[in-house]
């Protein structure tokens, strides 16, 4: 938004201003009190205006991103967590009992399907009108779930110095690295039985057949195809397949990872939920477990609250073409290259870019709702749905408003810089920038230099430090005050002494050095701003303005001058022919009246004034004449 109190021509003809007439001579000194206090109320006028214009818009921003988000979704995404993960479970904790492929094949037959399918009740009896529910039988399954296999390839080949110790090997993960063919059962390329090769867990699903994108665990990242068992039919029934598929040993030493996917919907709170519940199978030996949870509310509410938000949504796409009229009428008023050297417009395009990128993500994932929708509707609930898609664009709609959210919030800082103490920041930053420029290159370097030092040293023991991108983000915890000494110190004997020199050098040196620089500059400006008063008065411009409004207070008089009496000084008056004296007479007698009955206000220098007044008030001025008689 522009600021146009900053770039304000004096004498713009296109912006109302205020006539003030005052009586009697023109005194400079009070046109140029008046002229001041008129600028200051025009600008401080302008401020509120675009102050006010971009609180409304923050404040619709703000409903937009709380809009997005349901304060169920913790509580849905717990109970997925309490029903498939178990964490703190003696048997069937996920993360902590899941070491070998004998576990992981427990755990789908006793937990997935019991936690897939609504149970009996507590007295034995069939759980009637809850077909396709989950157990807790709140949520209704979208089609049915999935598992969704990633296999190597076997292209991997040992090395030539162990050729005669290991025949083959699995080979790590990766993209490119996945398996894409179609197989018999064991996972052979032939069968002597003709139907062990129409098996359609060992026949390969591409991503667009499964409407499925690239998933990332703890180990890597994955396809969106694989080889996959769809979990349709009843618990008994599914049994029997898995326990089939394992004596034909769906999972083995190639497998990479099976995901159990599937989606819900949960009437009571209208949140859809996306289930992601994954085992890595690493290649050195042991499974790897992670989920993930996603829960939002794809269908607007049916009540004013629904209606709220479609309301400030209309006004987000109303706002975001307005301003872009606007940033495109400030580009071409001041210029191309004078545009872009600020930086707060380019923050301002980059608000606008996001904006338009939000709309776009706004109007996908609502077709892609109503796609699913569609289909649940003509399946009656048990096609094949995936709500994968919705989720990926929910998460990007998320981070696009957070991002609005902050630049809209950051830009308040440049909105309120008429208060000195608001701009105290901005001046200290642009004063100490250059010395921190320095700073920071600097501290990049040393820290640069103790990450690789931890990474290699504690990558093999440690699991925070097991990946360079892991190993950065715990330096910089530890920078902060939180790592895990003992374990440290377990992992290598050296880690005492390296811990110490790293936090001597950042914690109490370059961190203490880079706040000395701001606090510094900070004092400096600080005593700059202290005798210098705030551009606009603006609490007591709004105080004043809501008390005249109230009619709680009158405004100030203009101040009053004598009015002259004007004479011919150049002749005596007893040598004044009576012609030549009347004009004096009646200027007098004009000034009387004006004192008396217009209280000083009649501006006779003035001919469509003197007028207009004496056409409103000559009724009243006759009325005083008669009452004199």
């Amino acid at each position: 938004m522009d600021e146009e109190w900053q770039h304000l021509e004096p004498l713009d003809p296109t912006y109302p201003r205020k006539v003030h007439r005052i009586p009697g001579n023109k005194d400079t000194s009070i046109l140029d009190e008046l002229r001041v206090k008129l600028v200051k109320e025009r600008e401080m006028t302008l401020v509120l205006r675009d102050v006010g214009a971009y609180l409304l818009f923050v404040f619709v921003v703000v409903i937009l991103t709380y809009g997005e988000r349901d304060e169920s979704s913790y509580r849905m995404v717990e109970n997925f967590r309490n029903a498939f993960i178990k964490e703190g479970d003696l048997k069937w904790d996920y993360k902590n009992k899941m070491k070998t492929t004998d576990h992981y094949w427990r755990w789908l037959k006793e937990v997935m399907l019991s936690e897939l399918r609504a149970q009996n009740w507590y007295n034995g009896k069939p759980p009637y009108g809850l077909r396709g529910f989950l157990d807790d039988r709140q949520n209704r399954i979208m089609g049915h779930a999935i598992l969704r296999q990633v296999r190597n390839n076997r292209e991997c080949r040992p090395s030539n110095q162990v050729k005669i110790l290991v025949s083959d090997c699995s080979g790590w993960r990766g993209e490119f690295l996945e398996d894409n063919n179609h197989y018999c059962a064991h996972w052979l390329n032939s069968a002597a039985h003709p139907g062990a090769c129409s098996l359609p867990e060992f026949r390969y699903s591409t991503a667009k057949e499964l409407e499925s994108f690239t998933s990332s665990g703890r180990l890597g990242s994955y396809t969106g195809g694989g080889y996959v068992l769809h979990l349709k039919g009843t618990s008994s029934e599914l049994l029997r397949r898995l326990n089939h598929l394992q004596h034909l040993g769906w999972i083995d030493r190639y497998t990479r990872a099976v995901m159990l996917e599937f989606s819900v919907y949960n009437a009571n709170v209208n949140l859809f939920g996306i289930a992601t519940i994954m085992a890595e199978f690493h290649p050195g030996g042991g499974i790897r477990p992670y989920w993930r949870f996603d829960s939002s509310p794809f269908i607007r509410n049916s009540n004013a609250y629904g209606s709220f938000i479609l309301l400030n949504e209309l006004a987000f796409v109303l706002a975001t073409i307005f301003f872009t009229f606007r940033e495109f009428w400030k580009c071409y008023k001041s210029g191309f290259g004078v545009y872009f050297s600020s930086y707060w417009n380019m923050a301002e395009v980059a608000i606008l870019l996001i904006s338009y990128a939000a709309i776009a993500i706004y109007i996908l994932r609502y077709l892609e709702v109503q796609r699913v929708l569609k289909i649940f509707d003509t399946t009656f609930g048990n096609g094949y749905i995936r709500m994968e898609y919705a989720a990926l664009l929910d998460l990007y709609l998320l981070y696009a408003v957070g991002f609005i959210v902050f630049f809209t919030t950051v830009k308040f800082i440049k909105l309120l810089q008429f208060n000195k103490r608001m701009n105290l920041l901005g001046l200290t930053l642009s004063k100490c920038w250059e010395d921190l420029e320095v700073f920071f290159f600097t501290f990049g370097v040393i820290f640069f230099a103790f990450t690789t030092l931890f990474f290699t040293i504690f990558n093999l023991q440690l699991e925070e430090f097991s990946n360079f991108m892991a190993c950065l983000q715990m330096s910089f915890a530890m920078m902060l005050g939180k790592f895990d000494f003992e374990s440290m110190t377990l992992a290598n004997y050296l880690s005492p002494v390296m811990f110490f020199v790293f936090s001597l050098s950042t914690s109490m040196i370059l961190i203490n050095l880079m706040l000395t620089i701001i606090i510094r500059t900070f004092t400096q400006i600080k005593n700059d701003l202290k005798n210098k008063p705030n551009k606009y008065d603006i609490l007591d411009y709004i105080t004043n303005r809501t008390m005249l409004f109230l009619n709680l207070r009158t405004e100030k008089p203009l101040p009053r001058v004598a009015p002259p009496v004007l004479h011919n000084e150049t002749s005596a008056p007893t040598d004044t022919p009576a012609s030549k004296e009347f004009p004096e007479k009646v200027d007098v007698l004009l000034a009387y009246i004006n004192e008396m009955y217009f209280s000083g206000q009649m501006d006779f220098n003035d001919p469509y004034t003197k007028k207009s007044m004496m056409g409103s008030k000559s009724t009243k001025l006759y009325g005083k004449y008669a009452e004199m008689e």
